[in-house]
């Protein structure tokens, strides 16, 4: 099984000015727990800003969301992958760097997202099918 058999497709983005209470509110509306912050353009010029962000930047230090902008939270540099990558790797890589998400960039260009849930969800479905075709439990 490979990235671009179970990534997220499409990437929503915020740009790094905008207010935390924007990056919230698109997040809600879009229902996603992260965002690609806009930066330049280019393979390395962009960053990420998540939930855990918010929680642990934001509200545990008891700051004000209409206040601080998406730049002073984000987290960068950020790492990606590519959709050619086996989901195995990706889940080793994830496990060493302490991440539950990565970009995913073909050809310098984001085309999605693959997470820890993706993740869960793609080996969850693969083996109750295999367990429903042969009986048998693997592992």
């Amino acid at each position: 099984m490979y990235v671009h058999d179970i990534m997220t497709k499409g990437v929503i983005t915020i740009a790094r000015d905008a207010s935390v209470a924007e990056a919230l509110e698109k997040m809600m509306d879009r229902r996603v727990t992260s965002l690609l912050v806009e930066r330049g353009g280019t393979l390395n010029d962009y960053g990420i800003v998540t939930r855990k962000d918010f929680v642990d930047k934001v509200v545990a230090p008891g700051g004000c969301p209409h206040e601080i902008k998406v730049k002073d939270i984000m987290s960068e540099p950020l790492l990606n992958i590519n959709s050619n990558v086996r989901v195995e790797n990706v889940a080793r890589l994830m496990a060493k760097a302490g991440i539950r998400r990565f970009p995913v960039m073909d050809n310098g260009q984001v085309v999605g997202f693959v997470s820890n849930s993706d993740i869960i969800k793609a080996y969850t479905l693969e083996l109750m099918e295999n367990e429903k075709k042969t009986g048998l439990i693997p592992c």
